[in-house]
């Protein structure tokens, strides 16, 4: 709000400003919108408008980089703390972050990620956007989210297919540490081995030390086994709303 102030009064500014120069324009050439006499005062006043308009422009800019870095601050100074001096990190977004961001009627700022690369599995975008089985035929989020996403945000989609023998180690721990692993039937095993889940997981695993970021808000599975496999050396962090709150903006 204060930025919206601050702009449309830098605007006001401005324009009058380069109303009384031009009204001393036109008492010069003889197209009087001012007397005569008034020249030299309205000149000096136009002068000095438009230089009050555009500091308040500018100030109006230099609100709103605030207010993103106080957005962007909270991301990237988790992946500086955490990723281990690496300068290649990978942000990944699971899809129920965005949908709880969808359901909070929360869009991310376009400068959430900072610098840092940020894409999705195809495996994630597939659950964001298949039609569901709930009898309304619609996807988790509506196209115009994802576009947002996809087009404003250049949230990559990456077509990926985990190497096997990685794959059989995620699907290992999350039988063995996470509860619905522990107990899951056989059709639930497909799934998770079909999952975005499973997919970001082996990616990071794959990476390596490089640091990887998993925005998800899975607390009973995807942290786990990221536990798991930085104890045998991947640069793996989990972050979800708890580290990481969604809110409107003001």
């Amino acid at each position: 709000m204060k930025r919206h102030l601050v702009r449309i009064s830098g605007l006001i500014a401005f324009a009058f400003g380069f109303y009384l120069l031009l009204s001393t324009f036109s008492s010069i050439t003889g197209f009087a919108i001012i007397d005569t006499q008034d020249v030299p005062f309205a000149s000096m006043w136009g002068v000095a408008f438009l230089v009050v308009g555009a500091f308040l422009l500018s100030a109006a800019s230099g609100i709103a980089v605030a207010e993103r870095e106080d957005t962007k601050s909270r991301l990237v100074e988790l992946i500086e703390q955490d990723r281990k001096g690496s300068d290649d990190c990978l942000v990944l977004v699971d899809a129920d972050y965005i949908w709880h961001a969808y359901q909070q009627g929360v869009d991310l700022p376009e400068n959430f990620f900072g610098d840092y690369q940020h894409a999705m599995t195809q495996s994630v975008y597939r659950e964001l956007t298949q039609r569901n089985n709930s009898g309304t035929g619609n996807s988790l989020i509506p196209e115009k989210k994802m576009h947002y996403l996809t087009r404003r945000l250049h949230t990559e989609v990456i077509d990926y297919s985990p190497r096997e023998d990685v794959k059989k180690h995620i699907f290992a721990l999350w039988r063995t540490v996470t509860e619905p692993g522990k107990r899951s039937t056989l059709i639930q095993q497909t799934r998770f081995k079909e999952s975005g889940d499973m997919d970001m997981l082996a990616y990071a695993c794959e990476r390596g030390k490089n640091s990887t970021v998993i925005m998800s808000d899975n607390s009973t599975e995807i942290p786990r086994i990221a536990h798991l496999l930085r104890q045998e050396g991947v640069n793996v962090r989990v972050y979800g709303q708890k580290e990481i709150p969604l809110r409107k903006a003001a």
